[in-house]
């Protein structure tokens, strides 16, 4: 006789239920509560929370059950004990502010620490006063698209993550509030922002990682960072009016992806801005630089730069070699190099040709880096051009007579892109053939799709 199967799920410890209920959205977790009389209640007491409500162009009744089940869903929570570790509230509807603010507030009060609000419709006068002096909060996600009205007092004594989406920003609000009272704050998000004010000051002593991505107004904008212990640093957007910054001495990895100065920029003095940036970047190990300035002046000229850098990743949309030498001229101890040459869109089906002005040098050539004191620590390369030609066949030989301790050079083509031609694959199946420096190198040649 076969006996009752054994209820296993049942008997696991609530804390092991919690994390296994972690990786559901709230109302697909609510909907577990039919496994079990046992899982009818511990949904309620699950430590993340995370509610988010689409109502464009849907009937009100639907708006009305998502409201009554975040509101039946914290009331549950209230009757509980236990702490809430993660509410996400995500809505393109606009909700009463008199409801939101009784649900921020049951939620403070139950000691949240990653917290995450995106609004599209209301406006600051949700969040209550007690939101803005949480102790507990180690993680917050702002989008507001209205603007915000901060009080006059705040302070996140725990806060190390902070991510703010489609903000205003002011001195005022941030700078002079949120920055000076976030004594443990480590990692800074800025997404689509708006800088309001003529100047910008970003001042935390704490910060680590730092992300600009997709500002506006940093044009009319001089941005001061002061970070001495900034680790990471990811920046794309537009060149800022001036740049203030302090010496990153502990810099580990910038990724910079500058907007390309134009006659605009050198009238109004961007040349010099786009100089300040690039030398707070001199003690860093790893840069990554996409579509970096194509002529040299505005990088550094002196040859020892950017001694620090080990690892060296340039992607550009040009067939200009100005960038690259200009770089690699400043990075004498390098020891990785990826150059990635991508095709500028140009139109859905354009297929990217050479053409005459793509040779523009601004006196760079690459026989300038065939001195034989560069390239001495560089152990891997790996070479992704657009077009095989007669520049791109030099820049390899260039590199190979002279890196004595290169280990691997990989050679990459996207052929879903543009296909090789004949004579192209036959000029990269005689690269394995070329004069180098060092007879330990191993070579790999990639053709594919990425």
């Amino acid at each position: 006789m076969i006996g009752r199967a054994e209820d296993r799920i049942s008997n696991l410890p609530d804390s092991l239920v919690h994390h296994i209920l972690s990786f559901l959205e709230t109302n697909d977790v609510a909907r577990t509560s039919v496994l079990s009389h046992r899982w009818n209640h511990i949904w309620t007491s699950i430590p993340n929370l995370e509610f988010e409500w689409d109502g464009w162009s849907k009937p009100r009744y639907l708006t009305d059950k998502f409201i009554d089940f975040v509101d039946g869903t914290l009331h549950r929570r209230c009757l509980s004990d236990n702490s809430i570790r993660k509410f996400h509230l995500t809505t393109s509807e606009h909700l009463d502010e008199s409801l939101l603010h009784s649900w921020i507030s049951s939620v403070v009060s139950r000691n949240v620490k990653d917290f995450s609000l995106f609004l599209c419709a209301n406006d600051s006068s949700c969040i209550p006063l007690s939101f803005f002096t949480c102790a507990s909060l180690t993680s917050f996600h702002l989008t507001v698209y209205p603007i915000l009205d901060f009080p006059n007092y705040i302070s996140f004594p725990r806060l190390k993550h902070l991510r703010l989406e489609n903000i205003q920003l002011t001195n005022q609000c941030w700078s002079e509030k949120v920055f000076p009272n976030s004594p443990d704050l480590e990692e800074l998000n800025l997404e689509n922002c708006r800088f309001c004010d003529p100047s910008f000051c970003i001042s935390v002593p704490t910060l680590k990682i730092l992300r600009i991505d997709g500002t506006h107004g940093l044009d009319e904008c001089a941005l001061k960072i002061h970070a001495p212990n900034l680790v990471t640093l990811y920046y794309t957007g537009y060149v800022a009016k001036e740049y203030v910054l302090s010496s990153f001495l502990m810099l580990e990895e910038a990724v910079v992806h500058l907007s390309a100065p134009g006659p605009r920029e050198e009238e109004t003095g961007q040349v010099e801005a786009v100089r300040q940036f690039f030398r707070a970047l001199t003690h860093v190990k790893c840069l990554t630089v996409k579509n970096p300035p194509l002529q040299a002046k505005y990088l550094p000229r002196n040859s020892t730069a950017y001694h620090n850098i080990k690892q060296l990743k340039i992607t550009q949309e040009v067939n200009s070699d100005v960038a690259v030498i200009a770089l690699l001229k400043v990075t004498p101890n390098l020891e990785s190099l990826v150059i990635e040459k991508k095709e500028p869109f140009r139109g859905i089906g354009h297929v990217y040709e050479k053409k005459d002005d793509d040779n523009e040098d601004d006196g760079l050539t690459l026989d300038m880096l065939d001195t034989g004191c560069l390239f001495l620590h560089l152990k891997s390369v790996c070479f992704m051009p657009i077009i095989w030609g007669p520049k791109e066949i030099s820049f390899l030989k260039v590199i190979l007579r002279n890196a004595r301790a290169l280990q691997s050079l990989t050679v990459y083509h996207d052929n879903s892109r543009r296909p090789l031609k004949v004579a192209e694959q036959e000029l990269m199946v005689e690269i394995q053939n070329f004069p180098r420096a060092s007879e330990s190198c191993t070579f790999k040649i990639s053709i594919g799709s990425q």
